[in-house]
């Protein structure tokens, strides 16, 4: 059973309760914590113990793929099972490596499961880390990226970054609104590791990302799903100072007048 909300919109609690009180046999609710292609941050403190709370006693899992380490989000308060990220996000390492924590139940249920698998045996990778070893040629290089960029992380204070993320989050909606350009999404639901802008009205926003890309170096993403070709969007996570996100706005003003 899927639930979708409006893109650009963050996933309603009214509706989160109605579905989970007409869903029946009910083992796992997966939910996104950042989405990446609106730039929209789901409110897991409100939602979380919805979940948990339903009667068939649900294993809750979230993919937190591009907030994880730019967010505060406390896996074992909010009663999450599985969490999953990945390297190259607000870790600031290479793509490459998938992390997943897991809770005593949810693992309890991964042993009795009969599904097949291989890729995702999580107990081949747990026989393997006995050992110190992986199933298979792990991805070193990434692994070295991701040892520095958690050093970073504990000399910085985790406190000190989700504050960061914050304010380069208001910082950049700010300048945005400033040079004239509107925000997808509304300042309540805003995510603070990517923005997403609308262009202007009949600008082409393939046309505007290839002018930022090859006359002033800067290279943005664009929409995806049915935003696709409709809006551009800005990260703004890991090693990302407001000098950066500065040359994006300087940039982006620039453009206008080139379009």
């Amino acid at each position: 059973n899927q639930v979708k909300f409006p893109e650009g919109t963050a996933v309603k609690k009214e509706v989160v309760q109605q579905t989970l009180k007409e869903s029946k046999k009910l083992d796992g609710v997966f939910i996104t914590h950042n989405e990446t292609g609106t730039g929209v941050l789901n409110d897991l403190f409100t939602l979380a113990p919805l979940i948990k709370n339903h009667p068939d006693k649900p294993l809750l899992l979230v993919d937190s793929i591009s907030a994880l380490g730019a967010v505060d989000l406390p896996m074992d308060r909010l009663k999450i099972d599985v969490l999953i990220t990945a390297s190259q996000k607000a870790w600031m390492a290479s793509p490459g490596l998938s992390m997943i924590a897991v809770s005593k139940e949810a693992w309890t249920r991964h042993l009795t499961s009969s599904m097949p698998r291989y890729y995702f045996d999580l107990s081949l990778y747990e026989k393997f880390n006995q050992k110190n070893q992986t199933p298979a040629t792990p991805a070193v290089s990434v692994l070295f990226s991701l040892k520095t960029a958690l050093k970073i992380t504990k000399k910085q204070g985790r406190e000190r970054i989700f504050k960061k993320h914050l304010e380069l989050r208001d910082y950049f909606r700010g300048q945005i609104r400033k040079i004239g350009l509107k925000l997808v999404v509304n300042d309540k639901e805003a995510s603070p590791t990517v923005t997403s802008i609308w262009p202007p009205k009949g600008v082409d926003e393939a046309f505007w990302r290839k002018l930022l890309r090859e006359k002033y170096n800067i290279v943005i993403a664009g929409g995806m799903g049915g935003l696709k070709g409709k809006i551009i969007r800005v990260a703004h996570m890991g090693y990302v100072s407001k000098k950066d996100l500065d040359q994006v706005v300087t940039a982006l003003k620039k453009s206008l007048n080139e379009l």
